[in-house]
């Protein structure tokens, strides 16, 4: 429940170490955020678990997750992905504004089968 982080419950699930019987219950929370959310980051690797799980049906909340997340960053004006949703407010007013592992949504988005075949085929042009 409330002790419980995102980020750990999702690398307990993708590493196997979560037991079989209780996955479901885990990725249904993941997708209710019932447990403590982790950073930026690190939602790639609870991205994975939802799609992994049930694309289709976890689509919609990865998305608008996606949405508010990024969506912030580009009401402020931002060209780079950040790394928190508090920009460099955080760290003591360290945080990156630009931080590769926080540039995930084009692999999600390519889970998810948004990315056209004319657009991946630029990308390895």
């Amino acid at each position: 429940g409330a002790t419980c982080t995102e980020f750990i419950n999702s690398l307990a699930v993708i590493s196997g170490v979560c037991p079989e019987h209780l996955v479901s219950s885990v990725v249904q929370k993941l997708s209710s955020k019932t447990f403590i959310e982790c950073s930026l980051a690190m939602k790639i690797f609870k991205y994975q678990v939802l799609i992994e799980a049930d694309k289709e049906k976890y689509r919609d909340v990865i998305l608008q997750e996606i949405r508010n997340d990024y969506g912030k960053m580009l009401k402020c004006g931002s060209t780079t992905a950040w790394e928190t949703i508090n920009g460099q407010e955080d760290f003591a007013n360290a945080g990156s504004l630009c931080h590769g592992w926080s540039a995930y949504p084009i692999y999600v988005y390519n889970q998810l089968g948004l990315v056209k075949q004319e657009e991946k085929s630029l990308i390895t042009a």
